[in-house]
């Protein structure tokens, strides 16, 4: 049974005098979610999680887990457990000391706190370096040791800042994994601060996506990242194609960019033309677009990013603009080259239309 619990902003807010730190902002998490606030430096989402933890006081509105207005309730009160970027680990306590040191200001009793300590580092992998100290311990070791003193007094509510950032590409990876079973585990809430795209992709029940200290969008990562809300949604997650979509006289709408016609279905406020977002994945050989209802337009290819399994090209459209596609590599020799005449399409429900703000 889930013991996570339901958190709630309720039009709250952050001012630094003239500065808006967060703008009103209205949330619901879910008992046992996964929610991930993901935005830019700046965006407000660590200002948030600082205020549900108890570090910073909201300049209004109202903070409420499982029901209760928790706005004025001191930090220890709020049963809520913290992992950082820094690990912030006492560095003359052993691991099994760290881990106990919540649960001894708990006044926890002894046997309690043994319990509950072997079943932490149990859980991250660590139970037979109870006695080492933190500097004896890997970058990865010493990160473990936070999320097992983070959930060692049960919290309802864990926070995660950043809290894979001072890690290599390869050890974050795994972390990521082993955060998502620690989650299913122990069954508690986790709000989690990213900047990295793929992170909140990979590891989020939900998302918010936030700017300027307000939510852009919110959804599950497949929603965010195949129907971005905006522009900067679309930007901001993953990568894209941001093409104008223009009405021409007894022509229907008109792909600039592409110097190419679209059939697709266009809001019906833009009048004076859209936005569309289409990723470059989307965007393939016109002979491999398959039948039914596509873009098709001629393009050069101007240049080519080898990343492993696939080749990212730019290429010059008709319309004087390039575009971003991506393939996979087949092993068949048939790789694109600079200077290249191509052929390109993309399905039309592939491309996604957007404010134009």
């Amino acid at each position: 049974m889930t013991r996570g619990a339901v958190v709630e902003f309720r039009n709250v807010s952050r001012h630094y005098g003239a500065v808006v730190a967060v703008a009103g902002c209205d949330l619901r998490v879910e008992a046992g979610e996964f929610f991930t606030l993901l935005g830019p430096s700046g965006s407000g989402k660590t200002t948030l999680l600082n205020m549900l933890a108890g570090f910073i006081e909201p300049s209004g509105g109202a903070i409420l887990i499982d029901g209760v207005d928790v706005t004025s309730i001191p930090t220890e009160k709020r049963n809520i457990g913290m992992v950082f970027q820094n690990y912030s680990l006492f560095p003359h306590m052993n691991v099994g000391q760290n881990v106990a040191f919540p649960l001894k200001m708990r006044r926890a009793e002894k046997a309690t706190v043994r319990k509950r300590v072997d079943a932490a580092l149990e859980l991250v992998g660590l139970g037979a370096f109870r006695d080492r100290m933190p500097n004896q311990l890997s970058g990865g070791q010493r990160q473990r040791v936070a999320i097992a003193r983070a959930i060692v007094f049960e919290p309802k509510v864990l926070l995660m800042d950043e809290p894979l950032g001072a890690l290599d590409l390869k050890l974050r990876e795994r972390m990521q994994m082993e955060i998502r079973q620690y989650r299913d585990q122990i069954g508690c809430t986790v709000i989690y601060v990213t900047h990295d795209q793929g992170e909140a992709l990979t590891l989020s029940d939900r998302i918010v996506i936030m700017n300027e200290g307000r939510p852009v969008q919110i959804g599950d990562p497949e929603a965010i990242y195949d129907r971005p809300a905006t522009r900067f949604a679309a930007e901001f997650i993953g990568e894209t194609n941001i093409l104008s979509l223009l009405p021409k006289p007894d022509a229907g709408w008109w792909i600039e960019e592409l110097g190419a016609p679209f059939a697709g279905s266009v809001p019906a406020a833009s009048g004076r033309g859209a936005l569309l977002s289409v990723r470059p994945e989307k965007i393939m050989r016109a002979d491999a677009v398959g039948a039914g209802p596509a873009v098709r337009f001629d393009a050069v290819v101007a240049e080519i990013v080898f990343s492993g399994d696939i080749h990212r090209y730019t290429a010059r459209c008709a319309g004087g603009k390039t575009v971003s596609f991506k393939e996979h590599r087949t092993g068949r020799g048939d790789a694109l080259k600079p200077g290249d005449k191509v052929a390109l399409a993309f399905r039309l429900e592939a491309a996604v239309p957007l404010p134009e703000s």
